[in-house]
């Protein structure tokens, strides 16, 4: 985010990401980009790894693209936005894991059925998402 000038409009973003509740200080002249890197520093997460929902551009609320000024979004003051990814070391101790780890874990519920078979390309990913539950994406 640039130096704020006298006459620029301040916006509050409320960011919800698991438990977790932010209050960001935007102006309406910061970008995408700042946004995401301003969670970044708040959560950790890195841009790539974030998924923003509540914010829309042109009535489209995916890929919105960074160099869109906040005030090109439907934010107002006091918004609710809500993230979801992961910090590195979650992903990076969960790529870790082999298929048949993953899959033997107690709080595993294997629902899908396999029209293939898993090879080394292919990934497991979980992610806590609340306590005792988790949500598993198979990357194939």
């Amino acid at each position: 985010m640039d130096g704020i000038g006298e006459n620029e409009q301040l916006l509050r973003l409320h960011l919800r990401w698991g438990s977790l509740s932010v209050t960001l200080q935007m102006s309406m002249v910061d970008t995408m980009e700042d946004l995401r890197n301003l969670i970044y520093e708040e959560t950790g997460v890195r841009p790539v790894n974030q998924k923003i929902f509540g914010l829309k551009y042109n009535g489209k609320a995916t890929n919105i693209p960074d160099e869109t000024f906040i005030g090109q979004l439907n934010a107002v003051d006091g918004k609710v936005i809500k993230m979801m990814g992961s910090v590195d070391s979650t992903i990076d101790s969960i790529e870790s894991m082999d298929f048949e780890t993953v899959m033997n874990r107690e709080n595993i519920l294997d629902d899908l059925d396999w029209d293939h078979i898993p090879t080394s390309e292919s990934s497991v990913y979980m992610d806590a998402a609340r306590d005792g539950t988790y949500i598993t994406i198979i990357k194939v």
